[in-house]
């Protein structure tokens, strides 16, 4: 039986090595796209990854994160979400409209999470304070900060 490859640490740069790589790509294609349309194009870094990636200006809303790390970030969020509703259903966590928002202290809407992968840290906030904030951490295991 042959022995197990490379550890934990080496899979996981080689994966941060390969995500770099298909961005590369991706940013390839969707830049030569873009010009034979005659589009301008809006370089923006992934807040997960750190890798460079393109977006013409017809996409380019709230882009924090590249297109191979948006769909763990969406899924991260729901889980968070949906951790937070049960608590809230179960009476373990009182709704967000009962207490103060921690920035200015209005009366807050939402909880908000500064990093999805831990639930339950989180704080109220109303609505101008939630968008003034900058996005919230996906706590992916997937990728290897080394920056």
């Amino acid at each position: 039986m042959p022995a197990a490859k490379g550890g934990v640490l080496e899979r996981a740069i080689e994966e941060r090595r390969r995500h770099i790589r298909l961005m590369a790509a991706y940013r390839y294609r969707e830049v030569r796209k873009a010009r034979r349309r005659g589009a301008p194009i809006i370089d923006l870094i992934c807040h997960a990854c750190k890798v460079q990636f393109s977006r013409t200006k017809r996409y380019s809303g709230r882009a924090y994160y590249c297109p191979l790390c948006a769909g763990e970030a969406h899924y991260a969020r729901m889980y968070a979400m949906a951790e937070v509703h049960r608590a809230i259903r179960f009476g373990v966590l009182m709704r967000a409209d009962q207490h103060r928002c921690v920035d200015c202290d209005d009366w807050a809407n939402c909880w908000d999470h500064r990093d999805y992968s831990r639930p339950f840290y989180i704080e109220p906030v109303c609505d101008s304070c939630n968008c003034l904030r900058p996005p919230a951490y996906h706590g992916s295991p997937r990728f290897l900060h080394t920056s």
